[in-house]
């Protein structure tokens, strides 16, 4: 017997429309894992892969679809696109190295991933950055 078979309601209900969001990679994952094993269980060979995504994943998904129907024409000011980690994790090392001068200790290559994962956190809660701002003078 699967033992994660509480989803089995769920998993019936889905269809090629419908996503389920998570809150992050690793329970996407687990769900995808878990769906995969329910299909199995139902004697299927073979089947669509359901659209379990992180939200992370699921928004910059939809912002790709967005701007690519709409087009740089016709909404100009979209005229950009999500850096993959990779290459926000470059730009925070570079903007790291650039302003380590004179700090020994510092270490871009590895402030980097913390520090994107801070201003990560920083979007993800909506802390406008006046209040970044101020909070940084009071220290």
């Amino acid at each position: 017997m699967r033992t994660d078979a509480v989803y089995d309601p769920l998993f019936a209900s889905l269809s090629p429309a419908v996503w389920v969001l998570t809150p992050n990679r690793r329970l996407a994952r687990v769900l995808i894992n878990a769906y995969n094993q329910y299909q199995q269980s139902l004697g299927h060979k073979a089947w669509q892969a359901p659209n379990i995504l992180a939200w992370a994943d699921g928004l910059e998904l939809l912002w790709q679809r967005a701007f690519a129907s709409l087009g740089p024409k016709q909404c100009p000011q979209l005229g950009y696109r999500f850096l993959t980690d990779d290459e926000a994790l470059t730009l925070w090392q570079s903007l790291l190295s650039s302003h380590a001068q004179g700090w020994d200790l510092l270490k871009p290559e590895s402030l980097a991933g913390p520090a994107f994962s801070a201003w990560q956190s920083l979007q993800l809660w909506r802390i406008p950055s006046a209040s970044r701002d101020e909070s940084l003078a009071e220290s």
